[in-house]
């Protein structure tokens, strides 16, 4: 499978789960207390990087970009458009990432 299919697949797959989360009003609780656990460790554990002028650029963004309780559906979706074009733009190690992700 290529990678920007793979990538789409993963969208698909979250796209579900948020759908299904929304339909249990228990499970989406849950997972807006997991979620908020987690920004709140991270800032915890991670504060002498959040206050350092060289690295808190950089651990805001994983604050928010990654353990923050933002809906990022939109985000998502944008991300699945240029599947594509990331895959024939881009050096495999950065397309690689990007699955990873």
């Amino acid at each position: 499978m290529d990678a920007a299919q793979t990538i789409r697949d993963c969208i698909a797959d979250v796209t579900a789960l948020r759908l299904h989360r929304t339909g249990e009003p228990a499970l989406g609780a849950a997972v807006g207390s997991v979620k908020s656990l987690q920004a709140r460790r991270f800032r915890g554990t991670y504060a002498d990087l959040m206050g350092s002028p060289s690295f808190g650029p950089a651990a805001q963004f994983f604050l928010e970009e990654l353990y923050s309780d933002t809906d990022y559906t939109d985000r998502d979706l944008q991300f699945g458009r240029i599947a594509g074009t990331l895959q024939t733009m881009f050096p495999q190690p950065v397309v690689n990432t990007a699955v990873a992700l």
